[in-house]
């Protein structure tokens, strides 16, 4: 959890970070492209419940329409969205892989193709999302939202 941390802080040392009992919290601002908005983006990583990416703030649009692609959960009172960034179970990333260098990249990646469906309705990044059963176990396993830290 450590070098997660520590490479985090290296490839992004305007964000913060901080590991809390046996939690890993990372906040970064993101953006797309040199044009795009920028995106808070809330990474929360644990041994035990794996990890979570959210996308926070005013930047987000649309969160009311149903066909908000690629994601687990919004919020729409708090403006947060939990975005899927890989199919659980088949190895895309594990703890094993630096989220420096798949998570942050991959939130960049999405966000990337959520401006892209802003404009044009339709998504392009492409994924897969766990079949419902699956999901529904996945949601029921996280720990309800915690940032603060």
């Amino acid at each position: 959890m450590a070098k997660q941390l520590a490479a985090l802080k290296a490839s992004y040392p305007e964000a913060k970070g901080v590991i809390k009992k046996r939690n890993l919290f990372w906040d970064g601002k993101l953006s797309p492209t040199p044009l795009s908005r920028e995106y808070c983006v809330h990474i929360k990583y644990s041994l035990e419940q794996g990890l979570e990416t959210w996308v926070i703030g005013d930047s987000l649009q649309r969160l009311d329409d149903p066909d908000f692609p690629h994601h687990y959960e919004i919020c729409e009172k708090e403006k947060m969205v939990k975005i899927c960034l890989y199919l659980p179970g088949t190895g895309e990333w594990s703890r094993n892989k630096v989220i420096a260098n798949t998570i942050v990249p991959w939130a960049i990646e999405w966000l990337f193709f959520y401006e892209i469906w802003l404009s044009t309705g339709e998504w392009r990044g492409g994924g897969q999302h766990p079949a419902p059963g699956k999901r529904k176990e996945i949601e029921q396993n996280r720990e309800p939202r915690a940032f603060g830290y």
